[in-house]
């Protein structure tokens, strides 16, 4: 689509990243849980197969040909059907570190739990004695927003990564759902429209 207020210039819209992970029941996740790193159609941690509902990077660790990115907000979310102590097993004993530009060079650190995603599903129930456990709240102001001003741009040719890891050891994923983790980069995409 040709920008025609500004013929031959980049256009700027509200943009997402996304990535996601599983470790089966039973099993344990690995000390350094790669995100970002397969691209749709490659095999991630615990996805075979990755597909535009698992990330939308098109290869790995690189953002998307002819696209640039301004890194507003990030967060973590665990699906809602995880068990709770598994979720008590990662808050507890990993952390994150963003890199952008260059393996090694972190731009955003921490533990998961300060980094709740502002998405995703709360509530109690007593039917069925079901209930749903998550980081945060389903509220996009409840998340650690940095804003454009003091957000990271980095372009497609530019390295980034987000790696959950632990100085313990890991734990075994026990609950019938195991460990399924998403991370969400929340921002602003420049795409250079020809026009």
């Amino acid at each position: 689509m040709p920008n025609v207020i500004l013929p031959g210039k980049s256009y700027q819209r509200p943009g997402h990243i996304w990535d996601h992970t599983v470790v089966a029941q039973n099993a344990s996740p690995l000390a350094v849980i790669p995100l970002f790193s397969v691209g749709i159609g490659g095999t991630g941690y615990g996805v075979t197969g990755k597909t535009f509902f698992d990330t939308n990077v098109q290869t790995g660790n690189r953002q998307n040909p002819g696209e640039a990115f301004v890194l507003c907000q990030m967060g973590f979310k665990f699906n809602p059907n995880m068990k709770l102590s598994d979720i008590f097993l990662i808050l507890n004993q990993y952390y994150f570190l963003l890199e952008i530009q260059t393996r090694g060079a972190v731009f955003a650190e921490g533990h998961l739990g300060l980094y709740p995603s502002g998405s995703g599903i709360s509530g109690v129930t007593t039917n069925n004695a079901e209930s749903v456990w998550d980081i945060g709240v389903p509220n996009i102001l409840a998340a650690r927003i940095w804003g454009t001003a003091d957000g990271f741009q980095f372009s497609d040719q530019q390295y980034f990564g987000v790696n959950v890891k632990t100085e313990t050891a890991v734990p075994t994923m026990l609950g019938a759902n195991g460990l399924d983790l998403w991370c969400y980069l929340d921002g602003l995409k420049t795409t250079l429209v020809h026009g």
